[in-house]
């Protein structure tokens, strides 16, 4: 069988398909950023709600790391996601909280890249597209909640709040992804 070819972009322009964290785990320095446990604790609650923001869309943050989950290699990896232990304990614990969320999102993510070839067929193809229009959704939430932290009317309970509608899809979603 004979399938188009995927451009080559695709694969080295590594951040919009989300193998930057497979790729990049544990690598960058720790050096470039003063601990948070430096920082008041209303403080770190507000460096570490911007965190979440960034890893609610697949990217690392500056105290929400990626590390490796599972033993699969290549697109099989998963990327699962860990808080800094010198954050107030408190935070970490309400951090803990948005991490499955994070995960679902990065995992969903990466089985639309994986699946959106046209080798994995129609079916597939089309489960795809679905997902990747119900990813739209996520992260136009995340953008809401992004505009509610800069103009200073976001607390982490609130995010969590917000993010409860989406908490159970985003599972199922990935129970799906996780099955197909």
């Amino acid at each position: 069988v004979n399938f188009p070819a995927v451009p080559s972009w695709h694969k080295s322009r590594v951040y919009l398909t989300g193998a930057h964290l497979i790729q990049g785990m544990g690598s960058s320095s720790k050096n470039e950023r003063r601990q948070i446990s430096a920082f008041p604790p209303n403080l770190q609650e507000i460096m570490v709600m911007d965190d979440l923001l960034y890893v609610m869309l697949g990217i690392e943050g500056k105290y929400i790391r990626a590390k490796p989950v599972g033993g699969g290699k290549g697109s099989k990896a998963q990327v699962g996601f860990e808080v800094d232990r010198n954050m107030d304990p408190s935070l970490q614990e309400l951090v803990a909280q948005f991490l499955p969320l994070c995960n679902h999102a990065v995992a969903i993510q990466q089985f639309v890249e994986a699946r959106s070839s046209f080798e994995h067929g129609l079916v597939s193809h089309a489960l795809a597209a679905s997902l990747r229009v119900l990813l739209h959704d996520w992260k136009t939430m995340v953008a809401q909640l992004e505009h509610q932290l800069r103009i200073g009317r976001l607390s982490l309970q609130a995010m969590w709040f917000y993010c409860q509608p989406a908490a159970s899809a985003l599972s199922l979603l990935h129970d799906v992804c996780v099955g197909a």
